[in-house]
């Protein structure tokens, strides 16, 4: 709006000016004349002083006759010439009838156009004015409004006494994720499974695991989120199942035509005794088990309990889009769609994959590892973009039926053209550039900017972005960039452009636990047990932290978890930090607030700081207030100017938030603005024109 001002203002005066040059107006504006009288004789190359270009003030003589001259009788005089606004000091011939006539329509074209110029002028603004009081706003679904809350089953709260987290225990807890202001639930694999990766190994695909409760559970708890207009979000495993699921006991019992379930999974002969080629588990070792009764290896790209399904099989592809039909008819919302890189290996099974070149072993290394490898014949197919094109329709068949169904992908890929690739076929796949928070060495301003602007920057128009900080596989947020810093990535997550997934734990800022070799449970550590520590997810998988009382209010007094609690649960927990008002907990719940304001669903963003220590941002929407989001990820208190003038930005705003809660209401000097280490300020200014 400035610059349209000051554009406005400049291109009036300079036409008022030349108007008055032209129609000889005096004395209105003088000082004008005078200015382009100067740069008229300096263009023309005449010599000149400023007592030439100031006017006289010389009268017309009545002749004799008593008559005023008009424009045909006068004549000038060498005098005359000298008073004469904005003409070069030189001798002039008197002008003709037709240089008179001239003068007049240029004169009047001139006015005609100024009028024009100046209506132009006019209704532009009346135009933008009125596109700042309408802008139209896009219809957002509900995953795109919503913040969405990873739990995962087994820690958020045991309802029955075995230390295991089940459903009842979830929908207990449904008046806390209300009291957040989430508006869906992601849950992680709830289906029947003997637990080998903890329900990433299904048993059967439509079944409720009893450790989580039964059917009827589900049922009660899908209802009771629906009755709060929450939505739920299903993990839906699709690559493999268990090995005990009937569908692979039955594979593995003989390759004759005869079996139905022969083709279910992926099977290879054995080349020289061995595997049939060199490819490599994900969780460490050979990714062959060698089955006698077909005298043949099947795939477990994780674990051996994981043997992968055959996807160029129709029969295979059929039963798991049942397996998704069957829970939508339940009413289930959405699903995330697991490793869904893995789904097709190539055709051609014989095929080695070549080594990566770039890989450095962990010294203790026992097993050979996934990443010494590339992967061409085992990732990215093209026919495992086309699975998932089908289960997006699948779900668009739903969402006309009523409301919107949606499907999240995950992809861990450090190419960002494979992400988008999937990121156009579903509703969206995972971000998980911000799980590099934390590791951006002594430049953590500028390393922030770049894993924002590396995702956003390579959307195509349509597509909406998403944010993740931390999850059931990765170091706690807390964990990576320190306690300092997790409420800046709280407020990164939430204010960013999209939607975020929040993971249950954060918003009070939880911390990864030590977990001891004995107590460990992730099977992908048990597996590596010289690097455990390293290789373990259970840290950041223990139980909520619900009060100070013995296991912190996740189950009963006396009963052991699944996994130990970090130690200080006593003061960091949800009890706590509700009846503080500085809390993590208070903050969170005002970012899911703010980010309610139109501003923040609808508008832009813009990169305005980048420092090794600072990263700052705006959020603009036309018609609303504009936001400034502020950080100081570095070690020490820094300040710099967020003033811009060109930009309409004021030299001083109000505080709406603040991550230590400390400085709401005041107004702050945007010119020369300090923030505190770890310190995250939201600005404002503006106001709703609708």
């Amino acid at each position: 709006m400035p610059r349209l001002a000051a554009c406005s203002v400049v291109f009036v005066l300079v036409v008022l000016v030349g108007y008055l040059y032209v129609t000889e107006r005096d004395p209105v504006l003088r000082c004008g004349g005078i200015i382009m009288s100067a740069i008229m004789r300096a263009m023309e190359g005449d010599d000149w002083e400023m007592e030439d270009l100031i006017p006289k003030q010389t009268a017309r003589q009545v002749p004799s006759g008593g008559e005023e001259d008009t424009d045909d009788n006068y004549q000038s005089s060498d005098d005359d010439d000298e008073g004469v606004l904005l003409r070069p000091s030189r001798k002039k011939k008197p002008a003709s009838l037709w240089r008179q006539g001239y003068s007049r329509v240029l004169n009047r074209a001139s006015l005609c156009f100024c009028a024009v110029v100046l209506a132009s002028l006019t209704l532009g603004s009346v135009a933008v004015i009125y596109s700042y009081r309408s802008q139209p706003r896009p219809e957002l679904h509900w995953w795109q409004r919503a913040v969405i809350y990873q739990i995962y089953p087994r820690s958020f709260q045991d309802s029955n006494g075995d230390g295991i987290g089940d459903l009842r225990g979830i929908e207990r807890r449904l008046d806390y994720l209300e009291y957040l202001g989430v508006g869906a639930v992601w849950l992680s694999p709830i289906f029947r499974s003997p637990m080998k990766d903890f329900g990433y190994d299904v048993s059967d695909f439509t079944d409720i695991d009893p450790i989580f409760g039964t059917m009827a559970d589900f049922d009660s708890f899908l209802k009771a989120l629906h009755d709060r207009d929450m939505r739920l979000i299903l993990d839906f495993v699709p690559n493999h199942t268990s090995d005990q699921h009937h569908w692979f006991v039955w594979s593995s019992r003989s390759r004759d035509d005869s079996n139905p379930y022969r083709d279910y999974y992926v099977w290879a002969d054995g080349r020289d005794g061995g595997p049939p080629n060199n490819w490599v588990s994900v969780f460490g070792g050979p990714a062959w088990t060698y089955v006698a009764s077909r005298d043949q290896w099947y795939l477990h790209q994780f674990l051996p309990e994981q043997p992968d399904l055959n996807f160029r099989c129709p029969d295979v592809r059929r039963h798991m889009e049942n397996v998704l039909r069957f829970w939508l008819e339940k009413g289930v919302d959405g699903f995330r769609l697991d490793a869904v890189k893995h789904l097709v290996e190539a055709a051609d099974l014989s095929q080695d994959e070549p080594p990566n070149t770039g890989y450095v072993p962990e010294p203790d290394e026992t097993l050979e590892q996934y990443g010494s490898l590339l992967h061409p014949w085992t990732t990215n197919l093209e026919e495992t973009h086309a699975v998932i094109r089908e289960w997006k329709s699948l779900m668009d068949e739903y969402s006309r039926k009523g409301a919107k169904r949606f499907i999240v992908t995950e992809v861990y890929d450090d190419d960002m053209k494979v992400l988008m690739t999937y990121n156009k076929e579903a509703d969206m796949t995972f971000n998980f550039n911000l799980l590099g928070l934390g590791s951006g060495g002594h430049a953590p301003g500028n390393h922030t900017r770049g894993l924002v602007e590396s995702w956003m920057s390579n959307m195509t128009d349509g597509e909406w972005p998403n944010w993740v900080i931390g999850n059931h596989d990765n170091h706690r947020v807390a964990s990576r960039v320190g306690p300092q810093y997790a409420r800046a990535a709280n407020m990164l997550l939430l204010l960013l452009p999209g939607t975020p997934f929040c993971y249950y734990g954060d918003e009070i800022g939880m911390e990864d636990a030590r977990v001891s070799y004995n107590d460990t449970q992730d099977t992908f550590a048990l597996n590596n047990p010289e690097t455990y520590e390293t290789k373990s997810r259970d840290p950041e998988r223990t139980p909520m932290q619900w009060n100070r009382t013995e296991n912190g209010g996740f189950t009963e007094a006396g009963v052991k978890p699944w996994l130990p609690l970090h130690d200080n649960y006593h003061r960091v927990n949800v009890q706590v930090q509700k009846v503080h008002p500085r809390s993590i907990l208070h903050l969170f719940r005002a970012l899911v607030e703010l980010r309610k304001e139109p501003t923040f669903l609808y508008g832009t963003i813009r990169y305005f700081l980048s420092t090794p220590n600072i990263f700052a941002f705006s959020r603009a929407l036309r018609g609303r207030p504009t936001y400034l989001v502020a950080m100081n990820l570095g070690g020490k208190s820094e300040t710099h100017s967020y003033y811009s003038w060109w930009d309409g930005w004021p030299r001083e705003a109000a505080v709406v938030l603040t991550s230590d809660m400390d400085r709401e209401g005041e107004t702050l000097d945007l010119k020369a603005l300090t923030l505190r280490p770890g310190e995250c300020v939201v600005v404002k200014w503006g106001r709703a024109w609708n």
